[in-house]
């Protein structure tokens, strides 16, 4: 009886039945293969995470911290650059380019080796005499020795963007102090002021993560610019440029870029932890909630799973790679191509470039400041750098795309010290911004596309609408 009564339904009904239930067993089976895809994928990752702990390497924020030496809070510099940063004015009553965005950099970048004009050096007058509190306190937290941090990488991108205004805007006050008074050719004053700015990127150390890491280079590579500024209008003293030699050292890390590579994976491992619905936690990740915190239908993602395993695998390439010496590194970072998408391993090639020519800049004015030292003495230029050895220095700086000597030219109205650059090719010593008709690429280095070759063509850095072949300073030879 039901059979007939079934059979007597309309053939469409009949149909659609079938359609629903055959739908549902599919919906059904792709969920159990999802959920087991997931799984095996989730346990690759989890063994993989406990493959790099094994190495003795951090995988939580608690082992990153574990690694940093203890910091007497009594003698911290951090509770100085906060408090320096927190009273920092950015605005002065109501002038024109009175905020932190006016600074002689962006004058001298229109026309090198000139002074402002007077208009200028009176606004930056008025600008910092407001700001004179601030500029103590910055002063003051260069005179510690150690400086803990915190950026807030645990609460997320979001946190510590935030957090890296501040020093951002505090790198330029103390750029604007360093050129104001070398304009007025204060030197040694200039060198203290340049001493402060460099020894600040010490907030950033400890949790280096890819956009801190950046902010830091930033932040040095305005604080070279100045420090070029300062030799050549103010001529400190010996004492003073002894002192700027020994701070321009120390800010010469090549392991940086280990760290950061290191603290890139911490902060994405914890962050896969969060985003992976798995029955178990993972064995790296800690109780912090990230607001990256994704939907919890988002980690069912078929590809997603794979992509961070591709993306654990492709960090411990980068760090085997960072880990060589330079030149070798930048080579190796170049040459590998990453297999996933999953955080930011598509640019860390390109990262190991800009970190480069932030070292090849920072060894090249500390040599400046050796020439300066021994033209003080004798009265004139070294005739090539090894005339610096051993009175200066025990050994030149190594060009970090060579691995050998940086290339030292001078004349009668000035000299250059640089690095030949990414490109392997050695232009002469062209280290100021060069006029091009090419359209402006955007502030900073301007880094070749993912896949171009990294030696044997040249790639050129554009800033503004103009370009540079080699990395270095020069300075005019002004009267003393």
């Amino acid at each position: 009886m039901n059979d007939q009564l079934v059979n007597k339904k309309p053939l469409w009904r009949r149909i659609l039945r079938k359609i629903f239930f055959i739908g549902v067993i599919l919906i059904v089976a792709g969920i159990a293969v999802l959920s087991v895809w997931n799984l095996y994928a989730s346990n690759k990752i989890k063994k993989e995470i406990s493959k790099i702990r094994t190495t003795g390497e951090p995988v939580t924020f608690a082992d990153l911290e574990a690694r940093l030496p203890k910091v007497d809070e009594a003698v911290n510099a951090a509770r100085y650059y906060q408090a320096g940063m927190d009273l920092i004015i950015p605005v002065v009553g109501q002038e024109e380019n009175s905020d932190l965005n006016f600074k002689f950099s962006e004058y001298v970048k229109k026309s090198p080796h000139t002074l402002p004009d007077p208009l200028l050096m009176n606004k930056a007058k008025k600008f910092l005499e407001a700001n004179q509190l601030a500029l103590e306190m910055l002063a003051k937290g260069a005179e510690f020795s150690a400086c803990r941090n915190e950026l807030w990488i645990k609460n997320g991108i979001g946190a510590t963007l935030e957090q890296l205004r501040r020093p951002r805007n505090a790198a330029k006050l103390l750029s604007l102090r360093s050129m104001y008074l070398a304009a007025q050719g204060k030197g040694d004053q200039a060198v203290d002021s340049v001493i402060s700015s460099l020894r600040m990127t010490r907030i950033f150390d400890g949790q280096m993560i890819l956009i801190t890491f950046m902010v830091k280079i930033s932040c040095l590579a305005t604080a070279y610019n100045d420090a070029s500024f300062v030799l050549e209008f103010s001529h400190p003293s010996e004492k003073s440029s002894a002192r700027l030699q020994h701070a321009l050292l120390d800010t010469d890390q090549p392991k940086d870029l280990e760290q950061m590579i290191l603290t890139e994976r911490v902060y994405s491992i914890e962050w896969m932890g969060n985003i992976f619905p798995v029955s178990k936690p993972f064995p790296a990740s800690s109780a912090i909630p990230l607001p990256e915190r994704m939907p919890g239908f988002y980690g069912f993602h078929p590809s997603l799973r794979l992509a961070g395993l591709n993306y654990l695998c492709d960090m411990t390439q980068f760090l085997t790679a960072a880990r060589k010496p330079w030149p070798v590194v930048f080579d190796a970072m170049q040459s590998f191509q990453p297999t996933g998408i999953f955080g930011n391993t598509l640019v860390l090639a390109k990262v190991a470039i800009t970190f480069g020519r932030n070292l090849a800049k920072a060894r090249s004015i500390c040599v400046a400041v050796m020439i300066e030292r021994y033209r003080l003495a004798h009265g004139k230029l070294p005739e090539k750098l090894s005339d610096l050895v051993p009175a200066y220095t025990q050994a030149i700086p190594m060009d970090p795309f060579t691995g050998k000597d940086l290339l030292y030219r001078h004349d009668k109205d000035s000299y250059t010290v640089y690095s030949v650059g990414d490109d392997r090719k050695d232009d002469g010593g062209i280290v100021d911004l060069q006029p091009t008709g090419k359209q402006a690429m955007g502030p900073g280095p301007f880094l070749p596309p993912p896949g171009s070759k990294p030696s044997g063509q040249s790639v050129s850095s554009v800033q503004g609408g103009k370009t540079r072949q080699d990395w270095g300073v020069k300075i005019r030879l002004l009267p003393r």
